[in-house]
């Protein structure tokens, strides 16, 4: 008989491993105000230095993904944490340009090792039928500490608690010691068997991934993916300098609505999410996140930059999860994993356009076309949703 149960001892102790993995990079917030503090670094530079671990995670995550089959991540999740904690206590010792940038770029070396490794555990443990709802809380995991650690540590820093941000990274290695200990005694070193239709052990050729990457369902997802983690990161990495410049105050506020709302999305609406087309959220996430950028854009109060973080909230609160849901379901049985590591590459991508992007068109023009070029992005998205239609469309079963 079929175990068909979700929350597991693994399927919870997975999720809590991704949530201190994650509690690891909530903590560089304020990475963009850190770099100009040191005073060393050319301003042109320094979005460089904050994409080149999204580079590395771009890199390496999808050779780490071929090479990690599902239910065989133990060992890589191993060695992965430990050395992501050694790159966060080397933060007090880097302070020129470049031993930033080869920092950080090895640590996103381990990142992309820990994620691939994390993905090829969590997609053993997703009980058919219920891949929206198992998704909508890997993603709770992921984004909880977004909400928690920035206003919490922009306390500290207000206060003068904590004088130097790389002190506040390196000491957040601490989180990774119960991810580790989790794995080692939770985490089984192989999964004997097939789940949930998953294929294990079976070597993928050029051929199968060359042709799977041309399915449309699978690029479409893909590019969804990279504009959904750009808007992300242009939010996480630009909000705090953007409500410097308008005067809005502490903007822990700001960040703590949406992750909230993208919680609250998560948790109440994982089950919803494997009863509707999929394809239909993804129309309504973008239209919520183009609004959000537009609301944001004509802001003349405080109540409307937390209207604002309430629309992106329901945008990436929706997008996110589903993305991920809807390539577990439209890829082929021997490439689930596989795909999933390759969301996580386009999600690099959304990290290194976002910084890139953001800081030349800001240097240049100013925040407004900036965001009015996401709200193009937005509603193109959408349109591209729709081509999702009839590949997401509900089994009978499922209505």
């Amino acid at each position: 008989m079929t175990d068909n149960r979700l929350f597991t001892l693994r399927f919870i102790s997975i999720n809590a491993i991704a949530f201190f993995a994650f509690s690891n990079l909530a903590v560089f917030f304020n990475l963009n105000n850190y770099l100009k503090d040191l005073g060393n670094i050319p301003e042109s530079y320094i979005g460089i230095i904050i994409s080149v671990f999204s580079l590395a995670a771009l890199i390496f995550n999808p050779i780490f993904g071929y090479f990690i089959k599902p239910g065989r991540g133990r060992k890589s999740m191993i060695i992965s944490i430990i050395m992501f904690a050694v790159c966060l206590l080397l933060y007090p010792y880097a302070k020129s340009a470049w031993s930033l940038t080869i920092l950080r770029f090895v640590q996103g070396i381990f990142f992309s090792l820990m994620l691939a490794a994390t993905v090829a555990e969590f997609v053993t443990v997703i009980p058919s039928g219920k891949s929206g709802q198992a998704f909508g809380i890997f993603s709770v995991s992921n984004l909880l500490p977004y909400a928690v650690l920035p206003p919490l540590l922009e306390i500290f820093f207000i206060k003068n608690t904590v004088s130097n941000a790389s002190h506040v990274y390196a000491g957040s290695a601490i989180l990774l010691l119960p991810a580790i200990l989790l794995v080692l005694t939770v985490i089984p070193g192989k999964k004997e068997g097939a789940v949930q239709g998953v294929t294990q052990g079976k070597n993928l050729s050029s051929r199968e991934i060359a042709k799977e990457m041309r399915r449309l369902p699978v690029a479409v997802l893909m590019i969804l993916n990279i504009v959904v983690f750009t808007i992300f990161s242009i939010l996480f990495f630009f909000m705090k300098e953007y409500a410097l410049k308008e005067n809005m105050g502490d903007i822990g506020a700001f960040f703590t609505i949406q992750i909230f709302v993208m919680i609250g999305i998560r948790v109440f609406g994982g089950a919803f999410f494997d009863k509707v087309n999929n394809a239909v959220l993804l129309m309504l996430s973008f239209i919520s996140a183009g609004g959000g950028f537009y609301t944001l854009l004509t802001a003349d109060t405080p109540g409307v930059v937390f209207a604002s973080a309430a629309l992106f909230g329901l945008g990436l609160g929706i997008g996110m999860p589903i993305i991920n849901s809807a390539m577990h379901r439209v890829s082929s049985p021997a490439l689930v994993s596989f795909n999933l590591n390759i969301l996580v590459a386009m999600m690099q991508v959304g990290f290194i356009l976002g910084p890139v992007i953001g800081s030349v068109v800001i240097a240049r023009s100013g925040f407004a076309p900036l965001f009015l070029s996401c709200v193009l992005i937005c509603v193109v998205s959408m349109f591209l949703s729709i081509l999702l239609i009839r590949d997401l469309k509900l089994p009978k079963t499922q209505k």
